[in-house]
């Protein structure tokens, strides 16, 4: 597969953006949401993809493989990612200003 190339329909800062897929994708009108919600400690990423296959009859086995990719996409790429991330963001020292009088 080549290049990729999506477009931003939709966005909510900080919650959601919605997406399609103009370029490179196997699948014919391929959109996507990404979510993110606030849960406690954790955030919960909720990602979903609507499309119709090309090929006829081909659309459950499609769904199986977009579903495996997508969670190791997020388990091993990003969720590895944003933890190093806040890892770090939580062992920064900020610095402190005191007020001269």
């Amino acid at each position: 597969m080549g290049q990729v190339v999506e477009q931003v329909i939709a966005s909510n800062p900080q919650q959601s953006v919605r997406y399609r897929v103009i370029e490179g994708s196997p699948l014919a009108s391929h959109q996507g949401e990404i979510t993110v919600k606030e849960c406690g400690r954790r955030t919960e990423v909720h990602w979903a993809i609507r499309f119709r296959p090309k090929l006829t009859g081909t659309g459950a086995l499609l769904q199986q493989l977009l579903q495996a990719r997508l969670t190791t996409m997020l388990e091993k790429h990003l969720k590895p990612h944003i933890e190093t991330r806040s890892l770090v963001l939580a062992n920064t020292n900020p610095h402190k200003v005191r007020n001269s009088q």
